[in-house]
């Protein structure tokens, strides 16, 4: 590159308006999905990539992996006691069942939560 080359690049970027480069590595098949995606959307590139990434808010929840690896505890339990109870050790039929239908929607709402995330 020649130096009136260089000069004219140098000018030419610090005049626009976005200055700043955001580089991304991807897989093959990503790579292929985010280009028919930008396609579809008659958009170029870099303002597809700039919706896609402005336009949505992103929630960061602290601790949800341990509130995951609780409620998968709890299940397990659950089961166990179920079992249990089923054999007739034990005579708490009633309380599983609610317990197990209040589980079931906090598994409900921890998958919507996750989902809102990706």
């Amino acid at each position: 590159m020649s130096q009136e080359q260089a000069e004219y690049r140098v000018e030419k970027t610090s005049n626009r308006k976005r200055q700043k480069q955001i580089v991304i590595r991807a897989t093959d098949k990503e790579f292929e999905q985010i280009k028919k995606k930008v396609e579809k959307s008659k958009l170029t590139q870099n303002k597809y990539l700039l919706q896609s990434a402005l336009d949505k808010e992103i929630n960061v929840v602290e601790g949800i992996k341990d509130l995951v690896l609780e409620t998968k505890r709890i299940g397990i339990n659950l089961n166990q006691l179920t079992k249990l109870a089923n054999q007739g050790k034990v005579d708490c039929s009633d309380e599983l069942e609610d317990i197990n239908g209040e589980l079931v929607e906090v598994w409900q709402l921890l998958r919507q939560l996750i989902q809102s995330q990706v």
